[in-house]
């Protein structure tokens, strides 16, 4: 029998930040933030499930999961949606060794992989990026993995590594720093090691 290992609910967890109060609510599945002086609400963003975990403040921006499967990046000030991300399609955070492998492995699309990117831009420490073939993309597929790679190069990514024939137009894209591998094995063997070194 499995055993919960976090108990939610309790009460709300409050993180503060510039005279701010954040956090979310698992009734209505809404993140407010509060004017700690006043104690007049400053906004409320509605997310599409439950949540149950403390905001996170960084900047200016506010990151909050949800029970919908969703990461939301929010603007501290103001709330609004500056971007989202679906992190429970097949993914799993993989600790260990100083390092953390998000594992979001499925059938990538381009507007997909930028919300990735733009979710690793966010993160501290040293961003580094495996990508496979996007498949049914037509005639702008060549167009479109080239772009991933600049973009991945754009957003700060140190290390691309890809594999499957159309993802060497990534590697051409984001230059300096990318390799392309011909199989999975050869690629885990360059991988790996750098893991394992911390």
């Amino acid at each position: 029998n499995l055993r919960a290992t976090l108990k939610y609910d309790g009460a709300f967890a409050v993180v503060g930040e510039n005279r701010t109060a954040y956090f979310g609510s698992s009734t209505d599945g809404k993140v407010y933030a509060i004017d700690t002086k006043t104690g007049r609400l400053r906004w409320s963003f509605f997310t599409d499930g439950p949540v149950r975990l403390a905001p996170v403040v960084s900047g200016e921006k506010v990151y909050v999961g949800s029970d919908d499967g969703l990461v939301y990046c929010l603007s501290a000030e103001k709330g609004t949606l500056i971007w989202k991300f679906q992190a429970a399609s097949n993914s799993r955070l993989i600790p260990g060794n100083g390092a953390m492998i998000y594992d979001d492995s499925y059938n990538a699309n381009p507007d997909s992989v930028a919300a990735a990117i733009a979710f690793l831009e966010d993160l501290p420490g040293e961003p580094w990026l495996v990508l496979g073939d996007m498949g049914e993309l037509g005639p702008d597929a060549v167009a479109l993995h080239r772009s991933m790679g600049e973009l991945a190069r754009d957003a700060g990514v140190r290390t691309l590594f890809c594999i499957g024939e159309m993802s060497r137009k990534a590697v051409t894209g984001f230059g300096v720093g990318a390799r392309w591998f011909a199989t999975k094995d050869e690629l885990l063997a360059a991988l790996l090691p750098e893991l394992q070194a911390g």
